[in-house]
């Protein structure tokens, strides 16, 4: 018994692989295959007949039912060889209408078991071709049924070159017969139908975590917002924007430090490190721009308006503080913030890097590298955004590089 299944689902197999030869059409394939099973259910079934035939002593049906059986079975072979599937499935309608029609003749024309067999025809141009093809054959069809009732009418009856005694059993065995082709036909297209529906829902489950992969990658390099507009227009603009505070972190005597450990320590701390800024800043509404080394530089307010940007700023740089104050990594760190106007955007074709130009983000940084260790120094723009919300000290008017004498206040909490 598992030698038969065996062998069976290896014939199965074989079909498939031939109706994959079109799998850059997975309709065509769909339909080459449902065409490949029913030649074979066909001509077994073409087989079967001939036996009643024998049985009912239908002479003609036993002379005619092998060569239509042999047709059946040899129809895929001209797939192998190249011939297109609508090709040979034209050729199988053929043969069903032709031997079908011979067989209605010899066996009461209008009147035979046999004509309901011609309906199944069109059935077969929908299953295997297209819709305009099962018209097509559906009026062939009719002109012949047509034609029979004509006859009929006018000339007379159609010989029954069968047994008469056994018409009953014709009968039954025609229909029942019938109603199992189309039955058998359903199955397999049904089966085949689903499975395509299997095939393709598991190709779009597969895109579908593609691309929320490759989303995830965006939104790592982008802005949400950024993100959406340049797969939505494919590109960004440039944008400036009037009000936003810009955060600068800078490890002390990193360079020093960082000559004491190998090169694997080195990148394991600056990840352990920045991924914690990550956090923070995140939890604030900033948006990370990038890292230069063991520089940090983050901005709040853009590309979405915040009128609480200089706040949030000073809150994440708060935590950042505290957090490097709290591990044991050995380093510390400086943090300079300033508020203002900034240009906004993205650079470069193959890695795309979203960047933030203008002055306020050089005095960011003069901040940085005028403030001390373990202190976050604010310049007197940002200030004013945020007095009477934290406790700073005014350090007075502090020259800074290319910049002149700037207000600067340290925040103490």
């Amino acid at each position: 018994m598992t030698l038969k299944i065996g062998i069976f689902n290896q014939f199965l197999e074989w079909i498939d692989r031939l109706g994959e030869k079109y799998g850059a059409d997975p309709d065509e394939q769909r339909k080459t295959v449902i065409l490949i099973r029913a030649c074979f259910v066909a001509g077994i079934f073409m087989l079967l007949y001939m036996g009643q035939c024998i049985f009912i002593e239908f002479n003609v049906g036993v002379n005619v039912l092998p060569f239509e059986a042999i047709i059946f079975f040899l129809l895929p072979l001209l797939l192998k060889i190249g011939f297109r599937p609508k090709t040979v499935a034209h050729l199988y309608i053929l043969n069903g209408t032709v031997f079908g029609i011979f067989l209605v003749i010899f066996s009461g024309g209008l009147y035979s078991p046999v004509t309901p067999w011609l309906t199944l025809m069109p059935i077969c141009g929908i299953l295997f071709i297209n819709p305009r093809s099962a018209w097509i054959w559906a009026v062939l069809i009719l002109v012949v049924v047509l034609g029979m009732g004509a006859y009929s009418f006018f000339v007379g009856q159609f010989p029954k070159q069968y047994n008469l005694e056994y018409e009953n059993l014709f009968f039954v065995n025609c229909y029942a017969g019938l109603i199992f082709i189309y039955l058998l036909l359903s199955l397999i297209f049904e089966n085949k139908l689903t499975s395509a529906y299997k095939k393709l829902e598991k190709q779009n489950q597969e895109l579908a975590e593609e691309k929320a992969k490759s989303d995830g990658l965006l939104l790592n390099i982008l802005p949400l917002e950024i993100a959406d507009e340049l797969k939505a227009e494919g590109e960004s603009k440039a944008r400036q924007y009037e009000h936003v505070t810009v955060l600068f972190t800078d490890f002390v005597n990193f360079t020093g430090i960082s000559e004491k450990l190998s090169p694997q320590d080195l990148v394991a701390f600056i990840h352990k490190n920045f991924t914690a800024f990550d956090d923070i800043t995140e939890k604030y509404g900033l948006e990370k721009i990038k890292t230069i080394g063991d520089a940090y530089l983050a901005v709040c307010g853009l590309p979405v308006e915040n009128l609480n940007h200089a706040q949030l700023v000073i809150k994440a740089a708060l935590e950042i503080r505290e957090y490097m104050e709290n591990n044991d990594s050995g380093f510390k760190i400086r943090i300079g913030v300033h508020t203002g106007q900034v240009v906004a955007g993205i650079v470069g074709v193959k890695k795309y890097a979203y960047d933030i130009w203008g002055d306020t983000v050089n005095t960011a940084a003069r901040m940085e590298q005028n403030s001390e260790e373990g202190r976050i120094n604010i310049s007197g723009a940002t200030y004013d955004l945020v007095k009477g919300e934290f406790d700073c000290t005014y350090r007075g008017k502090i020259s800074a590089k290319n910049k002149g004498e700037i207000d600067m206040y340290f925040v103490n909490g």
